[in-house]
């Protein structure tokens, strides 16, 4: 079962209010073992009806790589209710047939990007946000308290949010295996 998920954005900005365009995410359980996934690509016309905003020096950013999409769009408010609805399937699989085995932890690549745009995104389509905030983790902490002296090399990050959330447990793996540490007996609230 999976106990923990990953989450990685691609926006059209840095601000809170900026506009997924792509949402990925890895279910991984207390020996990063990744479990399943989800990746979505969100409208970004109904995005910006939403009120959500852009950057151009992003889009500008974007556009130098080619693309700002790779495949199918969705409405936002369909994305994220799919997002959401994936969650509570997977906190709930096997209920009845065994142990419940919820979805304890909710890690991201840094407190102050991914989750807060996430949050804006529901918030702008009139959806509950899928945890409670005491359920956030960030796994770039971890990371650095790891390896200090760590520097991305050039074009390591592939910004896909599905592909830099797979990076990002195996990155988090490594500095709890540096650290000694367990996520089977980290705190979980």
């Amino acid at each position: 079962m999976p106990t923990h998920l990953m989450v990685d954005l691609e926006t059209l900005g840095t601000a809170p209010t900026a506009i997924p365009i792509q949402i990925g995410a890895v279910f991984f359980d207390d020996n990063f073992k990744i479990t399943g996934h989800f990746f979505i690509e969100p409208d970004i016309a109904d995005a910006a009806r939403s009120g959500l905003t852009t950057e151009t020096d992003t889009i500008a950013w974007w556009m130098k790589r080619g693309s700002l999409t790779q495949g199918e769009t969705h409405p936002l408010k369909c994305s994220l209710s799919l997002f959401k609805s994936m969650l509570e399937v997977a906190a709930n699989y096997g209920k009845g047939k065994k142990a419940r085995d919820p979805i304890r932890s909710f890690w991201a690549w840094g407190i102050d990007f991914d989750v807060p745009i996430l949050r804006n995104a529901f918030r702008a389509v009139d959806l509950e946000f899928p945890w409670p905030y005491w359920l956030t983790r960030d796994a770039r902490t971890i990371h650095s308290l790891a390896f200090p002296d760590y520097r991305p090399a050039r074009g390591e990050v592939q910004h896909n949010a599905l592909e830099d959330a797979r990076d990002q447990v195996a990155k988090l793996e490594a500095a709890f295996k540096t650290l000694g540490m367990s996520l089977s007996n980290s705190p979980q609230q």
